[in-house]
């Protein structure tokens, strides 16, 4: 399965997924171009770097096998791949403490979580 691989909303490669025994490779290709270039798997909610391209004649490529394991902790579907990481989605807000729901929100380690407002055994 071949997927493009975009810089700025333009397709500039190609990155091919394809299955291979008990693994799963990727090989990605596109015109070589100065500096430092990592490529990155974009889903729909969450991106992943999968590694450094590097020159090879007149383009960048990447070659990589991951195993089922490797996989899990990659975005699912995979959209598109990208030179940089996407920005993230705008998340829905948070609940309003007392919006007649039960939720509030706790500020935990610098993180903030929306928990329900129920006492536990009641």
């Amino acid at each position: 399965m071949d997927f493009p691989i975009l810089e700025n909303g333009e397709r500039i490669g190609t990155l091919a997924v394809c299955r291979e025994g008990l693994y799963t490779r990727f090989e990605a290709a596109i015109p070589a171009r100065p500096g430092l270039q990592r490529l990155w798997l974009c889903g729909e909610r969450s991106a992943a770097c999968l590694g450094l391209l590097v020159p090879e004649g007149e383009r960048l490529s990447l070659r990589r096998r991951l195993s089922r394991a490797e996989l899990r902790s990659l975005p699912a579907p995979l959209r598109y791949a990208a030179l940089a990481e996407p920005k993230p989605e705008a998340r829905p807000p948070l609940p309003a403490e007392g919006d007649g729901r039960g939720f509030r929100r706790i500020r935990l380690f610098g993180a903030v979580y929306v928990v329900s407002g129920a006492q536990a055994g009641s």
